[in-house]
């Protein structure tokens, strides 16, 4: 019997019994890990709406912006890390679309909004409350919308606007004034184009 063959096949069956466990150990782990980031991910927007609600809540009696008066010059992040001004944009009518993802209604506008902005007639600047770049970038992808996305984590935007709910759009005429504010949800394209006029 020739031993050297033998403890070959040997050998073999046994480095290959420890790559499929470690192969299986890595299946789980990374089964695991998945688990871990998602209850995370869903942990964070929940306390982010948590804390938009009590942001809200604890200041009721903000006015309303005034239509007719120059709008806040903003300054926005951009999804790639860049800062812009909203007075960038003058020239030319602006669209301003104050959203989050945990927001059903946010959510269900912005093909409309998107299509709005696909037409060309203004600049659309959608602005996320509160969420970090990773959890907006991977949103916006998912959802395949393609006007412009904006950071607002800390809800500085959305304090100039006096935001008091979501979603909330605002239209700046081409000198920055303020000519309409839009509360809840648009359904269709016609909405937008009756109400930038």
């Amino acid at each position: 019997m020739d031993y050297t063959k033998h403890s070959e096949n040997f050998m073999a069956m046994k480095l290959k019994s420890m790559m499929l466990k470690q192969r299986g150990r890595s299946v789980g782990h990374m089964k695991r890990l998945i688990h871990v980031t998602t209850c995370i991910a869903a942990a964070v927007t929940l306390v982010t709406a948590t804390i938009w609600v009590l942001f809200q809540q604890s200041n009721p009696e903000r006015p309303l912006m005034e239509i007719g008066k120059e709008a806040p010059n903003i300054t926005l992040t951009t999804l790639e890390g860049s800062t812009v001004r909203l007075s960038e944009y003058r020239g030319k009518p602006v669209l301003l679309q104050f959203w989050g993802s945990w927001c059903t209604s946010c959510v269900n506008e912005m093909p409309v909004i998107d299509q709005y902005y696909k037409q060309g007639k203004v600049n659309v600047l959608g602005i996320n409350v509160g969420q970090s770049r990773g959890t907006v970038a991977s949103f916006i992808q998912s959802l395949g919308v393609s006007y412009p996305q904006f950071l607002d984590p800390s809800g500085t935007a959305a304090e100039a606007y006096r935001v008091k709910e979501l979603p909330v759009t605002f239209l700046i005429d081409s000198n920055q004034k303020l000519t309409r504010i839009i509360t809840g949800e648009l359904t269709n394209v016609s909405q937008l184009e009756s109400r930038s006029r």
